[in-house]
């Protein structure tokens, strides 16, 4: 659309076809953004839950806590983060943060009022055709997609905050300009301009962070990469996926048994440069989450089925504190000082065994336990978009990676294990 806007205005004869010619349409947010889309399902299914909350609550007497879930799902209705215009919107964290906050409050209240949600359950809550498992317990609630076997949200539910809230980097049209902008140091240009033709950056550099993801980005990703992959190629996206896993539906098993809930993710793929070189791999990720803790584990075993594995294997995360660049937010590496802890570092940790991110305004602190120790790989995502005074960055979370040479033959199994809990922590 902006390209041929851009067209028809330099032929000079835009006048005349201007009014066949429209942008956006809201409901394509939902198709662009997976985010969007995630959010606003959030809320539908939680519209839901509160409406029951309403009907029970007034039965039992509780109806002002269901009033109190129908304020905070007003709240979360704020159309604000489920969009942009020419700028801020989806793109801004606390905007999102808000909404998923007041979400997770609603639920909250709603329980409160009496409504029961199951111990887990399995739907499509994103309306794509492929299900979720949803698993709620009594500090956490955990959505995970059979899509690629991620984590694809994880809320406390006191502090009510989502820890995995994030946004893809994506390309937008804009960016186009943001190379060759005529006013790098930012500001508005002189005289009156049209918020629409304002091309000043708010810093230099911009243009070398306008790096794009592959997938969207999600949590418990898992990656086969070369043995010689960098950082840096990681980070940027540049590096080559020698597995197919990403994006495959995985098949999904509920094991009932134990105090413990138990799920199992698992599936036959393939590994390799080529399709005609690749091995074929037997993947399980058994996932385990306790219902009166904040914690919950990933085993994985992977089996190499006709070939021999020679690469690493890598667990992809990341995790929103808000703020890249707060004092009071941090990595936290026991018996390592670093020399750049905040969130919005980048660097790599050897032989790591386990670390968190810390949140001291919040009071919440994520821990995360690697067996064996693992190469630990941690940078921002960053992206770039629009503002009323010009292009700017804006931290949108912290990626972090386990890393694991793997070397099995045919016949063997390689097993790894990630183990995540997401409390409270020091509060300053």
């Amino acid at each position: 659309y902006g390209r041929a806007v851009d067209l028809l205005a330099a032929s000079g004869a835009f006048d005349e076809p201007k009014e066949m010619v429209r942008g956006g349409f809201w409901r394509n947010f939902l198709v662009k953004y997976e985010e969007s889309n995630w959010m606003h399902k959030r809320m539908i299914a939680v519209s839901e839950l509160v409406e029951r909350a309403s009907r029970r609550g007034e039965e039992a007497g509780k109806g002002g806590e269901a009033k109190k879930a129908l304020d905070h799902l007003y709240q979360a209705q704020c159309n604000c983060a489920y969009w942009h215009g020419l700028f801020g919107g989806l793109y801004l964290p606390h905007l999102r943060s808000a909404v998923f906050t007041h979400l997770i409050e609603a639920e909250n209240s709603a329980a409160s009022a009496g409504e029961r949600v199951p111990w887990h359950e399995v739907r499509d809550l994103d309306g794509d055709g492929v299900e979720e498992l949803v698993v709620h317990g009594r500090d956490l609630t955990a959505f995970f997609k059979t899509r690629g076997g991620t984590l694809r949200e994880l809320d406390m539910r006191s502090p009510a905050f989502n820890v995995t809230d994030t946004l893809t980097r994506r390309r937008e049209i804009y960016h186009d300009k943001i190379a060759v902008s005529g006013n790098p140091s930012g500001g508005a240009p002189a005289g009156a301009v049209s918020i629409h033709d304002i091309t000043a950056a708010k810093e230099a550099g911009l243009e070398r962070l306008l790096r794009y993801d592959a997938r969207n980005r999600e949590s418990f990703l898992d990656r086969f990469i070369d043995a010689e992959t960098t950082l840096e190629a990681f980070a940027g996206s540049s590096c080559g996926e020698l597995g197919d896993f990403l994006e495959a539906i995985y098949r999904l098993a509920v094991d009932g048994s134990g105090k413990d809930a138990r799920f199992v993710f698992e599936r036959r793929g393939g590994v390799g440069p080529a399709p005609g070189e690749r091995v074929t791999v037997d993947l399980v990720k058994r996932v385990t989450m306790a219902p009166s803790a904040p914690r919950l584990e990933v085993a994985y075993a992977i089996r190499p089925v006709d070939g021999r594995l020679d690469c690493r294997f890598a667990v992809e995360s990341v995790f929103s504190l808000l703020a890249g660049d707060a004092p009071d937010r941090y990595f936290r590496f026991p018996g390592r000082d670093l020399d750049d802890p905040r969130l919005a570092s980048t660097g790599e940790e050897r032989n790591v065994d386990a670390f968190s991110l810390v949140d001291e305004w919040l009071g919440i602190e994520i821990g995360i336990e690697l067996e064996p120790p693992a190469l630990v790989w941690r940078f921002p995502i960053e992206t770039v978009s629009n503002s009323e005074s010009g292009f700017e960055r804006v931290y949108q979370g912290s990626a972090v990676t386990a890393v694991w040479p793997l070397a099995v033959e045919a016949g063997g199994e390689a097993r790894f294990s990630v183990r995540l809990s997401a409390g409270r922590g020091r509060k300053g």
